[in-house]
């Protein structure tokens, strides 16, 4: 899977408390602020979540560069980041 608008992590975070075995999430965000703070909060799930600092529009050199060429599935939520207009 992978939320290529990952912002705070809420949607990733519902989505890898519902992966299965061997499940991965790509959570992609070009802020690195929201990144690192989505990492912090998802960091229970190990190795089942791949944080990618880039562009949703950059989807596939991003999973290109994880050696990633097909996915199950992907969200992305482009509504206005209320956290990045304050």
């Amino acid at each position: 899977m992978v939320d290529c608008t990952l912002g705070g992590g809420g949607h990733a975070e519902a989505l890898l408390e519902r992966l299965g075995p061997g499940g991965r999430l790509v959570g992609m965000d070009r802020d690195s602020d929201a990144l690192a703070a989505a990492s912090r909060r998802l960091q229970r799930f190990g190795d089942s979540f791949l944080p990618v600092q880039a562009s949703f529009s950059g989807i596939r050199e991003a999973l290109d560069s994880l050696g990633i060429d097909r996915v199950d599935g992907v969200v992305a939520d482009l509504g206005v980041s209320s956290h990045q207009l304050d």
